[in-house]
C-alpha cells in the first residue's frame, strides 16, 4: 500500500532544512521550524534536525529520499522509567509538481532511539564543527 504524503515542502523550505546538503545534520531553530510545520512549535518541542542533498536529482521515482527530519520533543506524559524525549522521523522525497512530499514515519528510521535520554541525542551533534 502506497503512503500519502503528510505535507509538502516548498523549494525554499526544503533548502532551509537541508542547508549545504551532503546529508549534514542541521539544527533548525524552532521559530523557523514552526513556519514550515506548525506542530514543530508546540510547547513540548525540544528541537528539529534535518539533513538531505542540495543538488537536484534527475526525474525518477518519487519515493527516493532526498532528505529527512527528526523532531525531538519532551515527553509530556512520561511513564515510570520512561526516557524524557521522543524522537519522530519524517522522510522527504524527490520533488513533484506539488513540492517535496514529506512522509511521517514516526518511530521508524530516527537517528537517535525513539525513546531517548539526553545522552542519546549526542549522535546529532558529534560531527559538528
Amino acid at each position: 500500500m502506497k503512503m500519502n504524503p503528510s505535507f509538502y515542502l516548498s523549494e525554499g523550505e526544503f533548502q532551509t532544512l537541508v542547508g549545504s546538503g551532503n546529508w549534514k545534520i542541521n539544527e533548525i531553530p524552532l521559530p523557523i521550524a514552526v513556519q514550515i510545520r506548525s506542530h514543530f512549535g508546540i510547547d513540548t518541542s525540544y528541537c528539529v534536525l534535518a539533513s538531505g542533498i542540495a543538488t537536484i536529482l534527475p526525474p525518477g521515482p518519487h519515493d527516493e529520499p532526498v532528505g529527512g527530519i527528526d523532531w525531538i520533543r519532551n515527553e509530556d506524559n512520561p511513564q515510570p522509567g520512561e526516557p524524557p524525549f521522543n524522537v519522530y522521523h519524517s522522510m522527504i522525497a524527490q520533488k513533484t509538481n506539488q513540492g517535496y512530499p514529506v512522509f511521517h514515519l514516526g518511530k521508524k528510521d530516527t537517528v537517535a532511539p525513539h525513546w531517548a535520554e539526553l545522552e542519546d541525542l549526542k549522535v546529532y551533534f558529534e560531527n559538528w564543527k
